[in-house]
């Protein structure tokens, strides 16, 4: 009892812990498309110099790389790859954003999960603020993550029981139990000695009356 017990409060701790956890999922990706909105608008200023110098200088942005890409000094050659990188780290934040903007709730925990940016996901972490899951998506999840941990939680001691009882079984089975020693099959001088002396029979008496000799039939008066 004891030991059903203290499985059933396990797993219902697991089913709290599982809620708890997997409820954070759309707060989570809330405070990440926030810092996304943050990151896009530092990029924008980069990207709007850049496109402004290279038609300041009658090309575009495509013809700038190329040139930074081209030039014989280092140094311009990773600039250029520096700003490279730039605008494909604005171009798939802005996809990001709208992607999660135009989601169903229920799926941008997923988007996020797909389309993470390293740098935002560990800064959304490090700031992280768990809230009270108020939403139908919050209590989805919510609920999801119970039933998740209320089974893991589950087969862990499920399996923990097979396993035990498959070696309490076996230790069983590996006990023999031998029969006691047949006195009155065993033969020799050795198992006649076992043999009580009050149940021994004298040769020198008769087994029944019929074996008594005739001169010792008792005389009738």
């Amino acid at each position: 009892m004891l030991v059903r017990s203290t499985a059933r409060v396990l797993t219902l701790a697991g089913a709290l812990a599982g809620g708890a956890v997997v409820s954070q999922a759309p707060e989570f990706a809330q405070q990440y498309r926030q810092r996304i909105g943050g990151a896009l608008q530092e990029l924008d200023a980069v990207v709007a110099d850049f496109d402004k110098d290279a038609a300041a200088s009658q090309m575009t942005r495509e013809e700038a790389l190329t040139r930074y890409s081209r030039s014989q000094d280092h140094f311009l050659r990773d600039r250029g790859a520096s700003i490279d990188k730039t605008l494909v780290r604005h171009a798939r934040l802005t996809q990001q954003r709208e992607a999660l903007e135009s989601a169903n709730p229920l799926m941008k925990p997923f988007h996020v999960a797909r389309y993470a940016d390293p740098a935002l996901v560990e800064g959304t972490w490090e700031d992280f603020k768990p809230a009270v899951p108020l939403t139908a998506e919050g209590g989805i999840y919510a609920a999801g993550g119970a039933a998740t941990g209320w089974i893991l939680v589950g087969l862990v001691f499920g399996f923990l029981g097979w396993l035990w009882r498959g070696l309490t079984g076996r230790k069983k089975n590996d006990i023999v139990i031998e029969d006691p020693p047949n006195l009155m099959e065993a033969g020799g001088a050795e198992n006649s000695d076992t043999v009580p002396r009050e149940m021994a029979v004298s040769p020198d008496l008769p087994t029944s009356l019929l074996e008594r000799p005739v001169g010792e039939m008792p005389e009738r008066k």
